[in-house]
């Protein structure tokens, strides 16, 4: 119809702008394959775009850094909070290491008030995610009797009735991890590419040698095999909005030229 030939034109007008912006954008593999199966945006070729986007992103990753750390910092205060409530010390060395394990809780806690005290580089980011994954798998007794003292959990705890410890809460705390990373972060998705292996690989490390998990090591080897996909995808979701970010830049960088030009 007639009328929609104006809409039309101006979809077309616009897929043209955005061809011609993401012409300005180093994808890798490269930008062909980026188009039909999705690409990791590297970098604008103008090198003083680049490094305003970078000025403008890294300002943005402190304030999303800061709030999601007090978020965590709450959480946490609530884990340590409960958890003598079930955990009795006893006595002897079974009290030493009960008392440990739960010291043990306070370290992921300290370690959610590093966004808010202190200014995390960019390229710091991944392996503080991998560091605060760790922390939380280490919360568990299995892990903990045989890392910190090569003991199984009976020995350690002298809980003889110990059943196999389920690992949901954690499964729960690393998937939120994942989400706040790959969602909520800014962090450019090149580096992203070296995170994407990074806590499947820590959870795995801390999960295959330690017995008394539940359903033993085929559970453990799937779980890591699903946290694998959830970073793929992560991975996938924050190359997609880099880019939209990254097109919406150099409109308004362009737009703002224009606007000194005319003036």
């Amino acid at each position: 119809p007639p009328s929609s030939s104006p809409v039309g034109s101006m979809h077309q007008e616009d897929q043209e702008e955005q061809d011609a912006i993401e012409a300005g954008i180093t994808f890798w593999p490269t930008r062909r394959i980026a188009k039909l199966i999705g690409g990791v945006p590297l970098r604008f070729d103008d090198d003083a775009l680049e490094i305003a986007f970078r000025v403008r992103n890294a300002a943005l990753l402190r304030q999303t850094l800061f709030f999601s750390g007090c978020i965590c910092f709450i959480a946490q205060l609530i884990s340590v909070v409960a958890a003598p409530a079930n955990l009795s010390l006893g006595e002897g060395q079974v009290r030493e290491v009960k008392f440990r394990f739960l010291c043990m809780h306070a370290v992921p806690l300290l370690a959610s008030t590093a966004p808010i005290c202190l200014r995390i580089p960019e390229g710091l980011v991944p392996l503080f995610i991998a560091f605060g994954a760790a922390c939380l798998l280490l919360t568990t007794r299995a892990r903990f009797a045989y890392f910190f003292y090569a003991q199984d959990v009976h020995t350690a705890f002298g809980d003889l009735d110990f059943p196999q410890e389920s690992d949901s809460v954690n499964v729960l705390n690393l998937s939120l991890l994942m989400f706040v990373y790959f969602v909520m972060l800014p962090v450019r998705a090149k580096l992203s590419l070296i995170a994407l292996p990074l806590v499947p690989l820590v959870y795995l490390s801390l999960s295959l040698p330690v017995d008394f998990l539940e359903h033993g090591k085929p559970r453990v080897i799937q779980l890591g095999i699903l946290f694998q996909v959830l970073c793929i995808f992560g991975l996938i979701g924050r190359a997609r909005l880099e880019t939209t970010e990254r097109i919406l830049f150099r409109r308004v960088a362009t737009t703002k030229k224009e606007l000194i030009k005319e003036k």
